[in-house]
């Protein structure tokens, strides 16, 4: 789901680069997101691993950006570890993500092209499930995850996503690029 062409001039929001899994394994990982979602009353939200987040500016320049960015990059594999837990909202239960000089250079290279050089360490994962909830919960709902989740996809693409807030509800899809190599492309257009 894309934003519609008039939300296209906001001129400062935040926004944040994701790697999107698709087709069967997308699928897999949007059930299990459902699922904790529904059975721990959190926030529903697409499954997705931040490249780099909190990014400010222009919309139409942050899109020239992004697709700068994703000509300079080939596809690649991240593969999901071991689930994990934090005690961050936003990071409450994921997978994590191997960190492979592949992802990290593809991250180096978004801090480099967004002026982003200053970022936090990255720490890439794949989420689970937002919110606050007591560790033992977490730790139970790790003990309940299917292996399957363990899994690689490859990326062959990064969406500049909008985030108006800090529900998922109110987080825009503004525009997808094709890694180098790849044809595929989708647009708010």
């Amino acid at each position: 789901m894309f934003c519609t062409a008039n939300t296209l001039n906001i001129s400062t929001k935040t926004y944040f680069l994701w790697l999107e899994p698709s087709g069967k394994i997308y699928e897999l990982l949007a059930t299990t997101i459902a699922h904790l979602s529904q059975a721990h009353g959190g926030p529903l939200f697409a499954p997705h691993v931040t490249l780099l987040g909190d990014i400010a500016g222009q919309e139409g320049k942050l899109i020239n950006k992004t697709k700068k960015l994703a000509r300079a990059l080939s596809p690649f594999d991240l593969t999901l570890t071991v689930p994990a837990f934090q005690d961050q909202y936003f990071r409450c239960l994921f997978m994590r993500v191997k960190e492979t000089s592949t992802l990290l250079e593809a991250h180096r290279l978004a801090r480099k092209v967004f002026h982003k050089e200053g970022a936090p360490l990255y720490v890439p994962h794949l989420s689970l499930l937002y919110g606050s909830y007591p560790r033992s919960l977490k730790e139970q709902i790790i003990g309940t995850l299917s292996t399957s989740l363990s899994m690689q996809f490859t990326a062959s693409a990064v969406t500049l996503f909008r985030i108006e807030g800090n529900s998922p509800k109110d987080w825009c899809k503004v525009q997808m690029f094709s890694f180098r190599g790849h044809d595929k492309q989708e647009s708010s257009d």
